[in-house]
């Protein structure tokens, strides 16, 4: 038997390669026997205890919004599989619409601030319209929105 201290300690990539024992799975369209030995990514286990552990999938972006405009996203994480568009609606409001992503009213949460910005109200942000796939933001202005932390969390 191979001695484990003598395997050297690395400081693992999302591409390094990790054992497993897939096991047997009746219901599968071509079930495996013999519980056989496989390789994954560590990248791909990452992603499954994501999905698995946190419940939702997540949209977070840094969102900067001057003039009569859409606010410009800088994403962080989009693990959502689908594509945001923002626009403007009028002063003071935008919309996210996304594609491949249901967004259910009760299924859904979102989260703002007004980043950098001097101006502090609790009723600044509000979200309106949480349904299939958009969220309307309403704020009291525009060009108040700098570097504004804004998450969407869709519950399974």
């Amino acid at each position: 038997m191979a001695n484990i201290s003598s395997y050297p300690l690395i400081t693992p990539k999302a591409g390094d390669l990790i054992l497993f024992t897939e096991t047997y799975d009746a219901s599968a369209v071509s079930p495996m026997s013999g519980n056989p030995t496989r390789a994954t990514t560590l990248g791909e286990v990452a992603a499954l205890s994501n999905a698995i552990n946190l419940g939702y999938k997540s949209y977070t972006a840094l969102l900067t919004q001057s003039g009569a405009v859409a606010p410009v996203p800088t994403v962080l994480q989009n693990k959502t599989a689908g594509t945001f568009v923002w626009t403007y609606t009028g002063v003071g409001q935008y919309k996210i619409t996304a594609t491949n992503v249901v967004m259910a009213a009760d299924k859904t949460i979102v989260f703002l601030n007004n980043g950098s910005t001097s101006a502090i109200d609790p009723n600044l942000y509000w979200a309106l319209d949480v349904g299939s796939n958009s969220i309307t933001i309403r704020c009291n202005a525009d060009s108040i929105l700098a570097s504004a932390s804004f998450e969407i969390r869709v519950y399974s």
